[in-house]
């Protein structure tokens, strides 16, 4: 996945997590949110810290996101919403990817 397609994803999920633009650069590359970070800052698909902040801020939303991972595998990833449960087998090779994935899925955003 290229430099784009991961900061699609990003902006997507923090669309999801019910981020709001409130200020863009000239052509919205990297727009401030009203959680007060600029979306190359909010790197949900790579980073572990933000993937710690998604997974909480959809827990408040009712989204659930539990992991897992074994050797020479795929990651796993189960998401609960509103207490149902769907099991997502993500292919990525880094978990924070996987889990953009999962909560996009969970809200009913696909990803081309």
């Amino acid at each position: 996945m290229d430099r784009e397609q991961k900061r699609q994803i990003n902006a997507l999920v923090a669309g999801a997590l019910g981020y709001e633009i409130i200020s863009g650069e000239v052509d919205n590359v990297n727009p401030l949110y009203n959680n007060g970070h600029r979306l190359k800052e909010m790197d949900f698909a790579r980073s572990w810290a933000w993937m710690g902040v998604m997974v909480e801020e959809a827990r408040k939303q009712g989204v659930r996101i539990e992991f897992a991972s074994r050797p020479n595998e795929e990651f796993r990833v189960w998401v609960y919403k509103n207490e149902l449960f769907d099991y997502v087998v993500c292919d990525s090779d880094s978990l924070p990817m996987a889990a953009c994935l999962a909560l996009l899925k969970a809200k009913d955003i696909y990803v081309a």
